[in-house]
């Protein structure tokens, strides 16, 4: 026989000894939700009306069941839950003659405030938006509030200060402090609350998050950024593999060269450099490195991934992301600010001053696309084939002509193409524009390209099992890629066709390395070793394959796999 939803019952059950016991009734459908609560004194019974993914009077399907239980997982305001048909109170419809089944939700509530400390290895992005090749470690503090608001929203706020380097390349190290809070919505929020029933969405949530930090670079010479974002996402899950990524809101404003003394320590020695001999050039480092920016950008982020994301042993992952920028402070300069003249910049804070002459807030318009797609194929009972490609591309739109400093793209390093240093590969066939040691020392491209092509292919072996209580495996590697200007960027010379991307030479100028690795993997834990050489160096064709030979064999340290 088949049935239809009956009338919903829901029994929560708190942590607060001495709150009073609640009853409640909301209206579902043609029917009601009747709610008791006992030791619980905040939660909103709409949180589970919300969660309902099914309403009384509608035929009976145990996915809907299901789905109802996800969402109430998913909240993190409760650490039990269960659906039960209650089959004692089953009755039939006076003119269908269709028997109704109840259901009864038994839900207890998480304690509301926590508080953790930790210490954390990590692998991090650099603090100039390169590709994320620091290893270090840090310490944190964390505040948690579930279900702040009643609604099942929940809080944190976090502390934390860490050290982390390239420490196999190069003995620079990064310090890096940061505040950041963060609000979760089980639900997404006004005026997006449509799409997630026009969607038929698996799950739903709207975050809204704050950072500040700040970040000291031995590498630049004692240069501290400091940078706030401030970010309202709308995470929607299709289904348990495919999620959009909505970022409606999306600011960013950062403050270089707030440390005495990294104008005459790094900058001046940068720009005295022979190399650096385009007015253009300089100018824009000066402009990276010393002049507040800010940014605005709306971006999409489609994510398919199968994968164990530890592991990576088996099936896939593909993601792509679309991003508009600058055109929100773009708006506030033509119309609000300066309504007669677009200036390119925006009144700064007065915090931003330092000993600069002008704050203004630089800020540039863009558009830039990103694609990653991953592939993992077990090969016998012990090794895996694993790929990755990755392209971006990204344009200066308006007044622009090039776009943010950390959102160009960058080449080289231990999870980009290995054989090279961080960010040493690129633009194109000429190699780093800049020097980042004017003392002889490895070599950066500091300003970074508009268009990246990349790619990698692994295979890793399982060698030994539990040994010291983890599988040991073996890796051969190869990596290509590299990083170009695009055609509006002014670059050295706007004249010059040497870093610029380009058909014809771009079988040229992709860089090429190899090399072998060894994983160690625990049940929570993947360390990762990797020594690569360079096979061929787009900005010494004439030496051929391999023209360091095996002199220069750049070792690689990191946690989890490559890619």
């Amino acid at each position: 026989a088949r049935y239809r939803f009956g009338a919903v019952q829901a029994h929560v059950i708190g942590p607060e000894d001495r709150a009073p016991a609640r009853r409640d009734t909301l209206a579902v459908g043609p029917a009601r939700l009747a709610v008791s609560m006992q030791d619980e004194s905040i939660l909103d019974p709409a949180v589970i009306r919300r969660a309902l993914r099914f309403t009384p009077g509608d035929w009976y399907d145990q996915s809907l069941l299901v789905a109802t239980k996800r969402r109430l997982d998913a909240t993190g305001v409760f650490t039990f839950t269960d659906i039960l048909p209650v089959w004692e109170d089953t009755s039939r419809l006076a003119t269908q003659h269709t028997p109704m089944l109840p259901h009864r939700i038994e839900l207890r509530t998480r304690r509301r405030h926590g508080i953790r400390l930790e210490t954390f290895v990590l692998q991090r992005s650099g603090v100039l938006g390169s590709s994320d090749s620091e290893t270090g470690m840090g310490v944190g503090v964390s505040y948690q509030n579930a279900n702040l608001l009643g609604g099942g929203e929940t809080f944190e706020l976090r502390t934390a200060g860490s050290i982390a380097g390239d420490f196999v390349s190069d003995s620079s190290l990064a310090a890096q402090a940061e505040v950041s809070g963060a609000l979760a919505f089980p639900y997404l929020v006004w005026p997006f609350r449509a799409l997630d029933r026009r969607l038929g969405l698996y799950d739903a949530r709207t975050r809204l998050t704050l950072s500040l930090l700040t970040a000291r670079r031995d590498e630049l010479k004692l240069i501290i950024r400091g940078r706030g974002l401030a970010r309202m996402r709308l995470e929607m899950d299709h289904s348990p593999t495919i999620t959009s990524l909505l970022d409606v809101v999306d600011v960013s404003i950062s403050n270089p060269d707030t440390l005495s003394g990294f104008k005459a320590s790094f900058l001046d020695a940068i720009l005295d450099d022979s190399s650096v001999v385009d007015p253009v050039q300089r100018a824009q480092i000066l402009e990276d490195y010393t002049q507040p920016q800010a940014n605005t950008a709306v971006r999409y982020t489609f994510r398919s991934s199968r994968v164990d994301p530890l592991r990576r042993n088996q099936g896939y992952s593909y993601e792509s992301a679309f991003e508009v920028g600058g055109n929100a402070l773009y708006l506030l300069d033509r119309f609000v600010f300066t309504p007669s003249t677009l200036e390119g910049t925006l009144p700064g804070l007065p915090i931003f001053r330092g000993d600069r002459l002008d704050n203004r807030l630089v800020y540039r318009q863009y558009v830039r696309l990103v694609g990653d797609f991953r592939r993992y194929t077990p090969v016998g009972r012990r090794g895996v084939v694993a790929w990755k490609a990755v392209v971006g591309a990204a344009h200066p739109t308006g007044k622009s002509d090039v776009i943010p400093f950390d959102r160009r793209f960058y080449s080289g390093g231990p999870t980009s193409v290995r054989g090279w240093s961080l960010r040493e590969l690129g633009p194109g066939a000429v190699g780093s524009l800049v020097r980042s040691d004017s003392a002889g020392g490895a070599s950066a491209n500091l300003l970074g390209g508009d268009i990246k092509l990349e790619g990698s292919l692994e295979y890793r072996n399982t060698i030994l099992r539990t040994l010291f209580a983890a599988d040991w495996m073996g890796v051969l590697f190869l990596d290509a890629g590299n990083v170009w200007i695009g055609p509006r960027n002014p670059g050295r010379n706007p004249q010059d066709p040497e870093g610029r991307f380009r058909f014809d030479s771009l079988y040229r100028e992709i860089g090429i390395g190899t090399g072998m690795g060894l994983r160690i993997a625990w049940e929570y834990l993947i360390v990762r070793l990797d020594f690569g050489v360079k096979v061929f160096d787009p900005s010494r064709r004439a030496e051929g394959l391999f023209p360091d030979g095996l002199r220069d064999i750049r070792p690689y340290f990191g946690i989890g796999h490559t890619f």
